[in-house]
């Protein structure tokens, strides 16, 4: 009676386990010195040791994101004409 309990334990165990993934996500909020959420800037991040970029732009709120990051150290280039370019 025991068996069938434990077998339907170690069966939802391993679905769990599957579900874990290496990737990470790099997200924020670009704002002006007011306060003010800047739209359309321009965000790099680059894999300092494969030299691998990826691109995008904030939203409407001034938010970007990178998803899906494998783990690595990576630097952020943010900038939009007429601000200082901020490197991370």
């Amino acid at each position: 009676m025991n068996r069938p309990v434990l077998v339907v334990i170690l069966l939802l165990s391993a679905v769990v386990a599957f579900a874990q993934t290496e990737s990470a996500r790099v997200s924020g909020r670009v704002t002006d010195q007011t306060g003010a959420v800047i739209v359309g800037v321009q965000c790099k991040i680059t894999n300092i040791e494969t030299n691998v970029s990826a691109t995008t732009a904030t939203n409407s709120d001034g938010i970007y994101v990178f998803p899906n990051l494998h783990p690595a150290t990576y630097r952020l280039i943010i900038q939009k004409d007429g601000f200082h370019t901020v490197v991370k």
